[in-house]
């Protein structure tokens, strides 16, 4: 997997460089750059290990690429500031369609001492039930996976350091909170 993974990273890095003669200054060949980029994406894993590769800045977490940058604690964002940094970054808010990835990044939350951080459920309004960014369901709010409130304000997710485990809780979307979020490679 390392040696699938530096050569996916070197082919993208080598193809960043390639430079033609344009004129009498130097371009990048963008064309070649974006080639390479799509082949990144249409192969996320590698057929020697079945193992994801992602991309710079991914990390993989629970069997999922994730990125989970963070700000100074003086950084605050609403969740669609959250999701706008991670659709910048070819993600979105991570959608945790398999409880075990959601119980897996919740136990890496813990071991880690990770905060509060925006994740990509929402609900257009609070008549409705949640749902993933990516349209999955998300568990029963009566779960203990929850740290529900009864407010029909709090339509978009958090996972949040709970007593002894992290839990999703609901949120007023345009809440400014410290600027933390789990973002997904899509």
């Amino acid at each position: 997997m390392i040696f699938r993974t530096l050569t996916v990273l070197c082919t993208l890095a080598m193809t960043l460089f390639v430079i033609t003669v344009a004129g009498e200054g130097y371009a990048i060949d963008e064309k070649k750059l974006d080639e390479t980029w799509d082949r990144i994406k249409k192969s996320p894993t590698s057929s020697r290990t079945g193992r994801h590769i992602c991309p710079p800045p991914y990390s993989l977490i629970a069997g999922l690429c994730l990125y989970s940058p963070t700000y100074d604690i003086t950084t605050y964002c609403t969740w669609e500031a959250a999701r706008q940094h991670c659709l910048s970054y070819d993600g979105d808010l991570a959608s945790f369609r398999h409880l075990k990835n959601l119980i897996l990044v919740m136990g890496h939350m813990r071991a880690t001492q990770r905060q509060e951080r925006w994740v990509g459920g929402w609900r257009p309004n609070s008549s409705v039930e949640f749902e993933w960014v990516d349209g999955g369901s998300l568990p029963d709010t009566n779960s203990l996976l929850w740290d529900y409130i009864e407010d029909p304000n709090s339509n978009c997710l958090s996972l949040v350091s709970g007593r002894n485990f992290p839990k999703l809780k609901n949120l007023d979307c345009d809440k400014t909170s410290r600027c933390a979020m789990w973002c997904q490679f899509n």
